[in-house]
């Protein structure tokens, strides 16, 4: 991740790759990056303009991408984990997922609790439409991290670029 500040003569691909938390930003106001005219390699004003977003709004996304600082914990979810995960916080009637890696005994593991209170040790962060808190300590060592459902196992795949396989 990188602390450049965003512009929107920056390519969508090259926001995504800066500061991943754009996709999510993006996609609430309503751009899509592909299609007639649209390319993800474009800047994200031209993208923007294409999607009837106006100079108001690509400001507004800029500044609300920039507001996220190095400091932000970032992970990804894939379509099939945030579907289930979705799917759990609705049937568990919370609205968050506190998220945290620790180590037992020479292994990692990752804890998912969930949850609608955000403590002073928790980061905030979204995936996919997914509301987590992280907590500071585990923040670091979550970031990157690729997080997939596997449905033939009914359970969570963590990839992550922090921790090594022994």
């Amino acid at each position: 991740m990188s602390s450049k500040k965003i512009t929107k003569e920056m390519s969508v691909a090259s926001l995504i790759e800066n500061t991943p938390i754009a996709k999510d930003i993006m996609l609430r106001y309503g751009m899509r990056f592909t299609g007639k005219d649209i390319s993800p390699f474009e800047p994200m004003e031209k993208v923007a303009k294409e999607n009837g977003l106006t100079d108001k709004d690509i400001e507004s996304i800029i500044n609300e991408i920039n507001s996220y600082s190095a400091e932000k914990f970032w992970m990804n979810l894939t379509k099939n984990a945030a579907d289930k995960l979705r799917e759990m916080l609705i049937k568990k009637e919370t609205e968050a997922i506190r998220l945290r890696l620790y180590h037992d005994g020479g292994v990692d593991m990752y804890d998912m609790d969930f949850t609608g209170t955000k403590t002073e040790n928790d980061i905030e962060t979204h995936s996919n439409g997914v509301k987590f808190f992280v907590d500071k300590k585990s923040a670091n060592l979550l970031k990157g991290t690729l997080i997939d459902y596997d449905s033939e196992e009914d359970g969570f795949v963590f990839k992550n670029p922090n921790v090594k396989r022994k």
